[in-house]
């Protein structure tokens, strides 16, 4: 196993301990120093900044305190050490340690040893060890992979970080496992989450994520590969004021804003100018449409007038017609009194006459109750006198009767001497085992096919219901098939999930394709396809093509453009993009900018519309447009003709595998060119293509389908073939077994007989015994004569009744007629009373008739009065608000003149007849446009009031960031030149600019040959050398400025020259090693000799080997060294 041990070289100071000493000019006891007051002031107010400084804004400053923000960004305590910075680092079983601790100086710290023996391991535990992920290391992504291979113990991580002065420092430890991707972390030994930790770093200012500040061995090349932008972005956050990053934020966001708001204006305010012009032109039809509404208005009010005019008139006759019926009644009451006297006798005449009635109608009552018993009592002896009359017929046939029944009995006794004859015959035994044997086995043998038959059906269903199964498996996985193979439809899926409003505008095109007048296309999204679904060249050809320009309707006929975009976007349908294109426009008229040759000779391979297919037009627009045929794009990775590619004329823009270069010259000058690099984007549309191992797999399934589908269909086969064997033999052995039972039938035959007779000989005794039973002739005529005296007896009672019956009934005839006599005065006397009042009578019915036609009249006057008032009011009620306020004005100060109101109405019809009617959808949408002008008005006033706010948001934002920025800029930018004229070299910073903030970034500009202009650094045109060469310098050029406590970079000098290096090292030295940076680690393999040493650095050297001495010192060694050294005395040159 190999040990490894880090050990501290010796500085300037002997054994004192690693803080730095301060100069006596700047030390804590020089009260009077400006640095010595401000330390005293931090300390003094370090409480109320660790509560503070988490929850504080960004806000702007002003210029005089801005040098002040920048020196202050870092606390030191008296040990030297910053706020945040690493005090010390131990790991256990970690990448290459089993167990490693040291502590690091607070100011550079020089990490060196030979390949392999776990520098850049160190650099891999600060950045894991404080809670970041392994991607920031650009090496595996996995935490596991950081475990020592042979490891049998824990594996953890242990970072003690420099606290506020005067308070405990923080020390995190973190837990990885090999056979997994948690972790576990503690806090000053405390269990904590990644998120805790993560606010500590916050609250520290650790920067490893940035690069500005943490570079690993495995992210030199991303550095250089950065893009302006995202360099811009990480120097805010290591250097300079600690507002930039948010300020830079806010302008972005607001310009976003702006640009979002300024569409929507612009949108909102076309709207409004297409429906004020729509408006102006329909205002004659609309004030002509009011002059009839008024007109109508007008007619709608008198008609109701009229209809109240015609109650008042009905109301008028009703009133009279009402006094006549009043006048008529007294009349007709004062007839009836005179007439009152005679009317009273009359009623006593009545009475009596009514009292005979009565008596006469009892006497009735009764003489009809006398009649019915009469009756009754006749009916009676009528009845017992064809009683007597049957009963005399019965004895006389007594005799004949019982001739009759010694006949039956004859007859009977013959029939039943016959039967026992026929009965006492004797049969012969018949066997019938044999032949119900052969009926039973038939029977088991069908028994025993019908139970295979029921099984053979079984299989078979079980055979269907599989084979249902298996064609149903087969269609879905055809369905699923074709889906696949129809990449459009996965297109529309696409569009309808991620582009709801593109889609509504392609249905709504699709469904009204009658309405346009010239071709219209479905945008490219829906109809454009890559040629090959290779990913990487997708990647490539989708790169140039913006969102908007794959969901763009494209129209040849400027009306049918307007007519989709007012039915679409301006109803509200969906916000849609649309362009109008030539007529006939064809991808011929654009040929690619070079041909293959030409391509191949600066390093490209292609142009994106090489590899499209769709529509003519389609492709022709996206060639226009969008310079498909003019940006070249290198499929397969190789050096580019650099020289050609920055002078060849009109190329602003190329694609290869490593992402898209922009490329600006400059306008004026020697012209330089600038080149700004961008990851490629995965295509996220033209990569929408057949998934192959998903059609694979169907089609695999299907025939495995179709296979056991054959087989199934073979099977089946089979058993229907069983089948029929099987119901033919049942059929066989049915027809053996009928011919069994019938043999069997007529063998019983004789002993059926037998029964037969058995069961007619019992019946015909039975009744020949009820026949000799039957009484004798002498009973039966004593019996009859019995009958005979009781109805002669019956007679004589009923006759004496009849005759007492018709006694009183003569009598009541007698006293009738006396009454009926005395009735018939009182009617005369009555007629001649009513005949001399006959007269008077006569008059009161005249009066009377008189009444009630006046009375009737008055009731139709009534209600004809009522239903005219009725329809008034429902008139009057289902009319408009104003029509009704009208109505009730005009009653109440006039009176209703029928003749007057009908001439008005008159008057009104023919005036409404000379103007033209106009359709009630016009003023509707008249109306509708002048509520939605007021809408859009108010929503242009909103817009414009939040475009000017986010205006001046914007400006008040710049005017506090930009000057900041720009001297931050500056400063970098004169410490970078400064270093790079100490090299003999030319750099420079500058701030690239941009319409869109989120487009600004910083450019690095450097020249490595005399009389060479200054040039963008890229990934690609410098060398190796060069561009680690100038990450150091820009990375040292932040050190002075750094916000952050500590900062590494790991093997920065692979590939510089033996001067440079040493040109870089002393620099590095010189600027780190100052009392206002920060901590620096700079780890490197090799070191070259008599570099320049500070007393404030310390060298941290590994030790790697398979034994090492456990009392080795270097600091002895050097001791010794140095003691030789001196006493060998100078040595002359």
């Amino acid at each position: 196993m190999v040990d490894r041990k880090i050990k501290p070289e010796p500085s300037g100071s002997g054994n004192k301990p690693p803080g730095r000493q301060a100069p006596a000019s700047e030390s804590p006891e020089n009260e009077d120093s400006p640095r010595g007051r401000k330390r005293a002031r931090r300390e003094q107010d370090d409480d109320d900044e660790e509560d503070d400084e988490a929850d504080e804004k960004p806000v702007p400053m002003d210029e005089d305190e801005e040098d002040e923000v920048e020196k202050d960004g870092l606390i030191r305590d008296k040990d030297g050490y910053v706020m945040g910075s690493i005090t010390r680092i131990a790991c256990k079983n970690f990448v290459t340690y089993n167990h490693v601790e040291f502590n690091p100086g607070p100011a550079l710290n020089m990490l060196i040893g030979p390949n392999g023996t776990g520098k850049s391991t160190i650099a891999c535990a600060i950045a894991i060890g404080l809670g970041f992920p392994p991607k920031v290391l650009g090496r595996s992504t996995k935490l596991s992979a950081f475990v020592k291979t042979d490891a049998t113990d824990e594996t953890w991580i242990e970072i003690e970080l420099k606290g506020r002065p005067g308070k405990k420092n923080l020390i995190v430890r973190r837990y990885i496992y090999k056979d997994s991707e948690k972790s576990k972390f503690t806090l000053d030994g405390d269990e904590a989450n990644a998120t805790a930790v993560a606010e500590k770093m916050k609250e520290l200012n650790v920067q490893v994520s940035n690069l500005c500040t943490f570079l690993p061995q495995d992210r030199v090349a991303s550095f250089s590969a950065m893009t302006h932008s995202e360099l811009l972005v990480e120097t805010q956050k290591a250097a300079g004021d600690r507002n930039l990053s948010h300020w830079h934020k806010t302008l972005i966001e607001h310009q976003k804003q702006q640009k979002s708001l300024q569409s929507d204006l612009d949108l909102v305010a076309e709207r409004l100018k297409r429906r004020e012009t729509k408006q102006a032109e329909s205002e004659k039809d609309v004030r002509k449409a009011e002059q009839r509404i008024k007109i109508e208005h007008e007619l709608a009010v008198l008609a109701i007038l009229i209809q109240f005019a015609a109650y008042d008139d009905a109301h008028g006759q009703w009133l009279e017609a009402k006094q006549n019926k009043n006048q008529a009644n007294e009349e007709l009451k004062e007839l009836q009194a005179a007439n009152r006297p005679f009317e009273e006798s009359q009623q006593a005449l009545k009475g009596i006459v009514e009292h005979f009635n009565s008596i006469k109608d009892t006497a009735s009552t009764k003489g009809r109750k006398l009649e019915r018993e009469i009756k009754k009592v006749q009916d009676s002896l009528e009845k017992v006198e064809d009683e007597t009359s049957r009963t005399r017929e019965k004895y006389e046939s007594v005799k004949k009767d019982e001739q009759d029944r010694h006949k039956v009995i004859a007859q009977l006794e013959k029939q039943v001497a016959q039967l026992e004859t026929k009965v006492s015959a004797k049969l012969e035994p018949v066997d019938y085992a044999p032949i119900q044997a052969e009926i039973t086995a038939k029977s088991s043998e069908k028994a025993d096919i019908v139970a295979r038959l029921t099984n053979n059906q079984a299989d078979s269903e079980a055979v269907n219901r599989e084979l249902r199964n298996i064609v149903k498996q087969e269609g879905a996985d055809a369905n699923r098939l074709a889906q696949l193979n129809n990449v459009k439809i996965q297109r529309e899926q696409d569009t309808q999930r991620w582009e709801s409003d593109t889609w509504k505008g392609v249905q709504w095109m699709r469904q009204n394709k009658d309405r346009f007048k010239s071709p219209v296309y479905e945008p490219a999204r829906l109809n454009v396809f890559a040629k090959t679904q290779d990913r990487h060249i997708v990647n490539l050809v989708e790169g140039p093509i913006s969102l908007t320009a794959f969901k763009t309707f494209l129209f040849e006929n400027r009306e049918d453009y307007d007519l989709m975009m007012r039915e679409v976007n301006d109803r509200g349908l969906a916000r849609i993009n649309g362009a109008q294109i030539d007529i006939g426009m064809s991808l011929a008229n654009y040929p690619n900018a070079m041909n293959t040759e030409q391509l191949n000779k600066i390093g490209f391979d292609c142009f994106p519309i090489d590899h499209l297919d769709g529509p003519d037009a389609v492709l022709a627009w996206l060639a226009k447009e969008h310079n498909l045929n003019k940006i070249p794009l290198q499929i397969r990775a190789r050096p580019l003709d650099q020289r050609i590619v920055d002078n060849l004329p009109g190329l602003k823009i190329y694609y290869t595998p490593e992402g898209s270069f922009s490329i600006k010259r400059s306008q004026y000058g020697a012209r330089n060119v600038q080149t700004e690099q961008r990851s490629l984007q995965p295509a996220k549309i033209l990569l929408g293509g057949l998934d192959t191992s998903k059609v694979a797999e169907l089609e695999k399934s299907m025939a495995t389908h179709k296979a056991a589908k054959d087989e199934l269909r073979r099977k089946n086969a089979d058993i229907l073939a069983i089948d029929n064997d099987l119901q033919n033999r049942i059929e066989v052995l049915d027809a053996e077994r009928q011919d069994l039972i019938k043999r069997k039938e007529k063998m019983a035959e004789p002993f059926k007989l037998m029964e037969k007779h058995k069961v007619a000989l019992q019946s015909k005794r039975s009744t020949l015994e009820k026949e000799k039973k039957k009484p004798s002739a002498e009973t039966k005529r004593k019996a009859l004569l019995d009958d005979l005296r009781k109805f002669s007896s019956k007679r004589v009672s009923l006759a004496l009744q009849h005759k007492e019956l018709a006694f009183k009934l003569s009598q009541v005839q007698v006293s009738g007629v006396a009454v009926h006599l005395r009735h018939l005065q009182a009617e005369s006397d009555l007629r001649a009373m009513s005949s001399s009042a006959l007269e008077k009578d006569q008059e009161i019915r005249d009066k009377q008739a008189e009444l009630e036609e006046i009375a009737a009249r008055t009731s139709q006057l009534y209600h004809k009065a009522k239903r005219i008032m009725e329809e008034a009011g429902e008139a009057d009620r289902n009319a408009e608000e104003d029509v009704r306020t009208e109505v009730a004005a005009y009653r109440d100060a006039n009176d209703l003149n029928m003749e007057e109101l009908s001439a008005r109405h008159s008057a009104s019809e023919a005036q409404l007849a000379l103007t033209a009617p106009i359709q009630a959808s016009v003023l509707e949408a008249h109306e509708k446009r002048k509520k939605e002008i007021a809408a859009l008005r108010k929503e242009v006033e909103e817009a414009d009031e939040k475009l000017e706010n986010s205006t001046t948001t914007l400006n008040r934002v710049r005017e506090s960031w930009l000057p900041r920025l720009e001297a931050l800029i500056s400063k970098i930018s004169n410490k970078f030149k400064e270093a790079f004229d100490a090299l003999g070299l030319l750099g420079e910073i500058q701030l690239g600019k941009h319409d869109d903030y989120a487009q600004w970034g910083i450019e690095i500009l450097v020249s490595f040959r005399d009389k060479e202009p200054l040039k963008v650094l890229t990934s690609h045109r410098q060398s190796g050398g060069e561009r680690a060469l100038t990450t150091v310098m820009y990375l040292m050029s932040l050190a002075e400025l750094a916000q952050a406590p500590f900062a590494l970079v790991d093997e920065i000098n692979q590939g510089m020259d033996q001067r440079v290096e040493r040109n870089v090292h002393n620099a590095l030295v010189k600027t780190t090693c100052k009392d206002d940076v920060g901590q620096y680690f700079l780890l490197t393999p090799k070191l070259l000799p008599d570099l320049q040493y500070h007393p404030l650095m310390k060298v941290l050297v590994i030790q790697a080997g398979t034994w090492l001495p456990d009392k080795l010192s270097l600091a002895d060694i050097v001791k010794r060294k140095l003691k030789r050294k001196a006493l060998a005395g100078p040595v002359e040159a």
